[in-house]
């Protein structure tokens, strides 16, 4: 398939009916809005703009805040489904209480800071029910200090200090003080709760005896109340915070209930901002605006129709400039289109440029099946994503594409393992050998490439080739196309004939051919023919890189453009990362296999055979299996569109109702 043929599109029609064209363009989809380039006046609509744009942030606010807050199965429900359908008559009950629904949104805000607010005050709440629970067996409150003839001392001594230790330092350094009493309240590891009375007059001496011990004033900010009396006021405070930390959250729980309205709002003014962009966008003079923009040519038709038939305007179509950088749209079939992501992700084609996603698709798909190369696992990936398509047929295009190109790879994957003999890695072999006394195998359709590893790098280098070689193959379509024929010359064809020319000249070479397990050799005429071609290949490259210089300048460009053969080289041999892959899956499924069937005999055996197999195989799959997708990727995005791929096309983002969480069904 292709890139769409795109038009450039002008409306013109009365003020009058600006709002009703605008919302039936934005129901069509189908026109991209663009700045109108006259020097008309324009209409400022940024204050509505940041009215709905707060109210969004809002509402999206107290969405997030009900995730919080709502049980798991109802958040299953409510927002992991897909989007909720919206009924005509739904959709007018939520316009008419949108400021009610909005209040609401606020009121979730407010109540959740609330609830922080709150926990933080439990938190502090149970900090001062800890620090005075050392003193409940105190009768006085911890901020006593004297009496007309007495001085008091409460606070606590370090925990390494034991109370036999007190009681004699007391002893030993106030034993010339006889009215003193002194009591340990509490004690712990940490510390020792005590209180000292004494007369006035001994204070001093008091005081610097337990200052000597490291005695500390009680932390808490007690009131006139005794410990066990202050923890009871404590306690209730702590249950009234949480009591209110209850309601507060069943506020919202009962908010809740119209999770569907806060979803329909946020659509609903999402599309009102994007309304209000696209009447930034547009010129007026007079009673008459100016809409610019471009349009699918197939759709043009439509349009002009559909607006003639319900309003009095003017459309004009024209076709836009050679150098003018317009909006891109791909099409492709069922099996290519999944692709289209991957391509618009590395970035997308201009308009002269051919759509790569047909010709990716192929390599992709036998690159990633290659990487991983285990039919099992291909035809678990395969499942798992028949099963999501299933599960997730109302979701967004996005899932389902991703779900059905991982569903081809895993195919691919099947037939590919098929091919290795790898089911599961060697696990047929080891389930047979230790429960059946009978070793069976399945042969491979191929080989063995954990047997024969020479053999599998030798295709690897040879796809690798192949798709160097198919990209080099575009971007001579693409110069031919644009009529660039000496272009095409010198930078498709002498790099065919030099990168061509030494790779099949290798090819008569007794140790490469060993090397790769090859079964033939080229004779030497062969071999010559092609090192000529190569040699010619390496002058026209020399002679013909630096064409826009002149004189040595012209040389040394021919020189520098003639050593990106060993870049080349570089791209060919990274295409060992196919054996690398290939291997490391087969490899790791061995080895877990082993560690299975070493516990296959104890005590349980089957059981922890079971258990070995599916821990081991679920890592293998997951770790490969990404593996193979980022490296099949590289090898498009570097290797592949390194040889031909320009990009930097836009997407075409046509004006149209975007809905996030809801579908209004008509």
């Amino acid at each position: 398939m292709a890139i769409l043929p795109i038009k450039k599109i002008n409306i013109f029609a009365f003020k009058e009916d600006k709002e009703d064209i605008l919302k039936l363009i934005q129901t069509m989809g189908i026109v991209q809005i663009n700045e109108s380039n006259t020097d008309f006046e324009k209409e400022d609509s940024s204050n509505y703009k940041v009215f709905f744009e707060r109210a969004v942030d809002r509402l999206n606010q107290a969405l997030q805040i009900i995730k919080i807050y709502i049980p798991k199965t109802n958040l299953q429900s409510n927002l992991l489904n897909p989007k909720r359908i919206i009924l005509p008559k739904k959709r007018d009950e939520i316009i008419e209480e949108e400021k009610e629904i909005t209040r609401l949104a606020s009121k979730i805000i407010f109540s959740h800071e609330e609830i922080k607010q709150k926990k933080a005050d439990c938190l502090q709440v149970n900090s001062e029910i800890e620090s005075i629970k050392p003193w409940e067996n105190l009768d006085i409150h911890l901020r006593f200090k004297e009496t007309k003839y007495t001085r008091s001392f409460i606070g606590s001594l370090p925990g390494a200090l034991n109370p036999q230790k007190i009681t004699k330092k007391f002893s030993k350094d106030l034993s010339n003080i006889e009215d003193i009493e002194f009591e340990i309240i509490s004690a712990d590891k940490n510390q020792i709760c005590v209180f000292v009375v004494c007369m006035k007059e001994d204070e001093l001496k008091v005081e610097s005896c337990l200052n000597d011990m490291g005695f500390t004033k009680p932390s808490s900010d007690s009131t006139k109340l005794p410990p066990k009396h202050e923890k009871i006021k404590l306690e209730k405070t702590l249950c009234f915070l949480k009591l209110q930390i209850a309601t507060l959250k069943s506020d919202i729980l009962n908010i809740a209930k119209k999770l569907d309205d806060f979803m329909f709002l946020i659509d609903l003014y999402s599309n009102k901002i994007e309304e209000y962009n696209a009447i930034g966008k547009l010129s007026h003079m007079h009673n008459l605006f100016i809409l610019s923009g471009y349009i699918l040519q197939k759709d043009c038709t439509l349009l002009k129709t559909t607006l003639s038939n319900k309003f009095c305007v003017a459309v004009e179509y024209e076709e836009p400039r050679d150098n003018e950088n317009t909006p891109i749209v791909l099409s492709n079939s069922y099996l290519v289109s999944p692709l289209e992501s991957v391509v618009e992700s590395f970035s997308l084609p201009k308009k002269y440029e051919v759509d790569p996603t047909p010709i990716m698709s192929v390599f992709y798909y036998v690159l990633f099946g290659l990487m991983l190369s285990d039919a099992a696992y291909g035809f678990i990936i395969s499942v798992g994503c028949i099963f999501a398509l299933f599960k997730f047929k109302k979701s967004g295009n996005s899932i389902k594409q991703s779900a059905k190109m991982f569903f081809i790879c895993g195919l691919s994957t099947m037939i590919w393992g098929i091919m290795f003999g790898s089911y599961f890695g060697d696990a047929i072999d080891i389930i047979s050998d230790k429960f059946f006394k009978h070793k069976f195998s399945i042969q491979p359709l191929w080989f063995f490439p954990i047997k024969q590893p020479m053999k599998l790098l030798g295709f690897s280098l040879g796809l690798g080739i192949l798709h160097i070689f198919t990209g080099l193959a575009i971007k001579l379509y693409s110069l031919i196309k644009q009529k660039h024929y000496k272009e095409a010359i010198y930078d498709v064809i002498f790099w065919y004939f030099l990168v061509g020319g030494i790779v099949v000249y290798s090819l008569s070479s007794e140790i490469v051919c060993d090397m790769l397990v090859l079964d033939f050799k080229l004779s030497s005429d062969v071999a010559n023919f092609f090192g000529t071609t190569a040699v010619v290949g390496a002058l026209g490259i020399l002679f013909t890189s630096g064409r826009e210089s002149k004189g040595l300048k012209r040389i040394l460009k021919g020189i520098y453009a003639l050593y990106n053969v060993t870049g080349y080289i570089s791209d060919i041999l990274s295409y060992s990362r196919l054996l690398a892959l290939g291997l490391a899956t087969s490899v790791i499924s061995g080895v877990f296999n082993v560690m299975a069937g070493m516990v296959s005999d104890t005590f349980l055996g089957p059981v922890w055979f079971l258990l070995i197999f599916l821990i081991g195989h679920s890592l293998n799959i997951s770790i490969n299996a990404l593996g193979a997708y980022v490296h099949t990727n590289r090898l498009q995005f570097i290797e592949f569109f390194g040889k031909f791929y320009e990009g930097g096309g836009q997407k075409f983002s046509p004006f149209k109702l975007n809905s996030k969480y809801t579908t209004l069904k008509k």
